[in-house]
């Protein structure tokens, strides 16, 4: 998952059967292997930035045992990395079930959604009433997946948040485009945003080729979702070799004009009388 600001790479990683998670700096390389908790690890199942970049919520299940066919799970854990320190804190609460899909606050609290309230952790768990009250307390937080109006179908996938300031963060959600209301025919993607009330806008189309999208939410507004790129960054086939191409034609043309030249300059041969 991309950061917010698209400096940042955050994915879920397997090194002899033990499972972590990583961060690569884009613009450096540098990769960050963080252990989630002591070996096999943990499986991450989601994964959040804060709205800053600064910390990273994941949630997930325990690895019980490792076997050459596979791996099994158990509890549910989450905690919160801070992305310069490299470590993960464990977040602590009464159902650790309830904190998978969980959001990250910008000092470094974990926030879940439990109707009709929040839950904020930040080594002691702490309620709170309203979104406003969460983001006075803890700066700038991205929703918990649960936040969502509707929940996500098997073909969805929560891409992050758009924070547009004073209103509850718009969510940013990969659905599946179809042909037809069967839903048999598939044809790519929609990158749609679902506000609080459950409405969806189309925000860009993807392609059918591409099936996993990160976004750099923290470049995005509610208003201004997408910004035009520009000119298309992969070339065609025909222009990385029309040149190449004209270039050959071009020789290919010339030859067959001298070769017909070269016919017509010939001396006409007339047959012998017997």
């Amino acid at each position: 998952m991309l950061s917010p600001d698209g400096t940042r790479l955050a994915y879920p990683t397997q090194d002899a059967g033990t499972r972590g998670l990583a961060v690569v700096d884009l613009g450096t390389g540098d990769i960050r292997d963080v252990e989630l908790r002591a070996a096999p690890g943990a499986l991450v199942r989601s994964l959040q930035w804060s709205p800053d970049g600064g910390s990273l919520a994941w949630s997930g299940q325990v690895v019980t045992s490792l076997t050459r066919d596979g791996a099994s799970f158990g509890r549910s854990v989450a905690g919160v990395v801070g992305v310069d320190s490299g470590s993960s804190t464990p977040v602590t609460g009464r159902r650790a079930a309830g904190w998978d899909g969980i959001g990250a606050c910008d000092d470094g609290s974990a926030v879940r959604y439990v109707w009709p309230t929040f839950l904020v952790s930040d080594g002691e768990e702490v309620r709170y009433r309203s979104w406003r009250q969460v983001t006075a307390a803890h700066g700038a937080c991205s929703a918990p997946q649960s936040l969502l109006p509707e929940a996500l179908d098997s073909f969805e996938s929560l891409l992050g948040w758009v924070q547009d300031e004073g209103r509850r963060p718009t969510a940013v959600v990969l659905a599946p485009r179809w042909a037809d209301d069967e839903r048999e025919s598939f044809d790519g993607y929609l990158l749609e945003l679902v506000d609080e009330a459950g409405s969806r806008e189309v925000a860009a189309v993807d392609s059918p080729w591409v099936a996993r999208v990160s976004v750099a939410t923290g470049l995005m507004t509610g208003d201004r979702p997408t910004v035009p790129t520009g000119p298309d960054p992969w070339p065609t086939w025909w222009q990385e070799h029309g040149t190449l191409a004209l270039a050959a034609g071009a020789l290919a043309a010339a030859l067959f004009a001298a070769l017909a030249l070269l016919r017509l300059r010939r001396p006409l041969r007339l047959p012998r009388s017997g």
